[in-house]
């Protein structure tokens, strides 16, 4: 039989377990659901396209995947190939920006999990571990300019402090999107970058309606109605 002590260290144990997984429980509901009424997912920062099953399985049929770095864009469009049969997906090797440019990405030792347009600040500090010692310069587009239908109504930003930028120039396209997944940091992981309030009041038509905990993660958007 359990001692009192013992049985008290167990629930606090339990509690603080739940604590951690229930954000992300949520973050995932919230996520799945948005998705499974998406007709066309604009995803910024595809990296090497882990994100792909989670689309497919939600019964998303249109994707349009931006990836600048060359290496990663490769195993991005290798791990495309394979839906492509049955699912419309289109590779993009491009950064996306508040205009058209050509500058430098700045390379991280984290499989480029890190790699960002702004140059690292406090993620130096928070995140010792990871090292940004490569460079490439890459091309910037607008999204705008890419004149994607309506039917691209959810867009997902990985863009390590550059969201408010690809924001920017995507002035014509949010038009027509309805849900907005994006990262966000309440101090600068990056020099110059836009926090979560400069976001929010940029997303003035949108209501953010779930935020991870902590200083930095995640935050998902939802078109505000004309009652809201």
């Amino acid at each position: 039989m359990l001692s009192q002590s013992h049985l008290i260290c167990t629930i606090k144990k339990t509690f603080r377990r739940i604590l951690r997984t229930y954000p992300i429980l949520r973050k995932r509901h919230i996520l799945n659901s948005f998705l499974k009424k998406s007709s066309g997912v604009i995803q910024v920062g595809a990296h090497n396209g882990q994100e792909i099953p989670i689309f497919v399985k939600n019964g998303v049929r249109d994707m349009i995947l931006f990836e600048p770095i060359k290496e990663t864009f490769e195993e991005l469009f290798k791990n495309a190939e394979s839906y492509c049969k049955d699912f419309n997906i289109r590779c993009v090797n491009k950064a996306l920006g508040a205009e058209k440019k050509t500058c430098t990405i700045y390379l991280s030792s984290n499989d480029n999990q890190s790699s960002s347009l702004l140059e690292p600040k406090e993620h130096l500090n928070r995140f010792p571990k990871v090292s940004f010692s490569g460079e490439e310069i890459i091309e910037v587009e607008t999204l705008d300019s890419f004149h994607l239908p309506a039917t691209f109504n959810f867009l997902f930003l990985d863009v390590q402090g550059y969201e408010l930028e690809v924001l920017k120039g995507a002035s014509e396209t949010l038009k027509h999107i309805n849900w907005i997944i994006l990262e966000f940091a309440e101090k600068e992981l990056y020099k110059e970058q836009p926090l979560l309030k400069d976001l929010d009041v940029f997303l003035k038509d949108y209501k953010r309606i779930w935020r991870s905990l902590g200083h930095h993660g995640d935050a998902i958007y939802k078109r505000r109605t004309s009652a809201q």
